[in-house]
């Protein structure tokens, strides 16, 4: 069974925290079982489970210059998060871009495979 192809019957689509709260309220609530997505990287869910995709939850939530420090809702495209880096002349050590893929995902992706991602100063910046 392809995700694309077949999406799920069941997919909640939180644009905030508060939201996101009430959701896993009501899935704990019924017993219901969940996967969470971001919604750049397919999966496949289980028949009964219940998606909820996070691609709604793009927000800037914090960043510390000074610290080197970014904080981010999951949903954020890794292309919208390389622009606000780049206007403070920070970037992510990453291995290759893949633009559309939200932070969760591409972190759901770094666990898996056991990879750390660093931000570290913009190059474009670095040698003016």
């Amino acid at each position: 069974m392809n995700w694309i192809l077949n999406p799920p019957l069941n997919e909640l689509h939180p644009s905030c925290v508060e939201d996101l709260c009430e959701i896993l309220k009501q899935v704990r609530e019924n017993g219901s079982s969940i996967r969470v997505s971001c919604g750049s990287f397919p999966f496949r869910p289980l028949k009964d489970d219940i998606v909820v995709n996070l691609g709604r939850m793009d927000k800037l939530l914090g960043l510390d210059i000074q610290e080197k420090r970014v904080t981010v809702e999951p949903g954020m495209k890794l292309s919208a998060l390389f622009k606000i880096l780049e206007t403070v002349s920070l970037s992510l050590d990453m291995v290759g871009r893949v633009p559309d893929l939200t932070i969760g995902d591409a972190l759901a992706i770094v666990w898996k495979s056991k990879e750390t991602a660093t931000i570290l100063p913009c190059q474009k910046h670095a040698q003016e």
